[in-house]
């Protein structure tokens, strides 16, 4: 495992799953990013220009985590973004 990145691959029988980590609530999604994006590409070929300021609302952490992630997913898919 590595605890610096914040995220690790880990076997699943449909899909990609990752286990993500963090030291508090901001951080976990940071890495939940961050590993989503590696997922998508190869993250030393992104080179970071852009801040999306997003508002997201849900009623407990779980539900937001999953809410940020298919935003920055949408962000991805309109607009070409990767978030890292």
């Amino acid at each position: 495992m590595d605890m610096e990145r914040g995220f690790e691959e880990v076997p699943h029988t449909a899909d990609i799953a990752l286990r993500v980590w963090g030291q508090d609530l901001p951080e976990l999604f940071a890495n939940a990013a961050r590993g989503m994006a590696w997922l998508m590409v190869d993250p030393s070929t992104v080179n970071p220009t852009v801040e999306v300021p997003l508002e997201l609302r849900a009623y407990d952490a779980e539900s937001l985590l999953v809410t940020w992630l298919g935003e920055l997913l949408y962000l991805n898919e309109r607009d070409g973004l990767v978030f890292t």
